[in-house]
């Protein structure tokens, strides 16, 4: 009878791990971009696309992050990201001034960054989930 009891609560608190687990991770794909504008930030950024799942809208009111890397120069992330029209909008911290945005359909990427600005068309270079159980 014990052991009937045990069971009883150690396999649904581990069903219930697991589904928070898989269900409040992220999923994250990182694209290499090329600068088409003659600025001095970069010919090439790396940009990391963290989205949120959507019943994490329920504790956040951003759908995702987005972090872009400079080589040599270094990193900036976006906290509060958007989803309109397939169209991901980049905000500031406090969601008052729009500084990027990103096509999901074509791939293009538009950043107001502290180091200037950057336009381009970007290609997949990996695409992860932060906990391994997606991809």
């Amino acid at each position: 009878m014990k052991i009937l009891k045990t069971l009883l609560f150690i396999v649904p608190s581990v069903i219930i791990v697991v589904a928070l687990y898989a269900g409040f991770s992220t999923q994250s794909v990182t694209y290499t971009c090329e600068n088409q504008l003659s600025l001095p930030l970069s010919s090439k950024v790396f940009v990391t696309v963290e989205k949120y799942h959507p019943w994490v809208s329920f504790l956040s009111t951003s759908q995702g992050k987005i972090t872009y890397d400079v080589p040599i120069k270094g990193s900036e992330s976006y906290n509060y990201l958007s989803k309109k029209q397939g169209e991901l909008q980049l905000y500031n911290n406090d969601k008052t001034k729009i500084l990027g945005h990103y096509s999901q359909l074509n791939k293009k990427l538009s950043l107001n960054t502290k180091e200037g600005s950057f336009q381009g068309k970007c290609q997949l270079f990996k695409q992860q989930c932060s906990n391994g159980l997606m991809y």
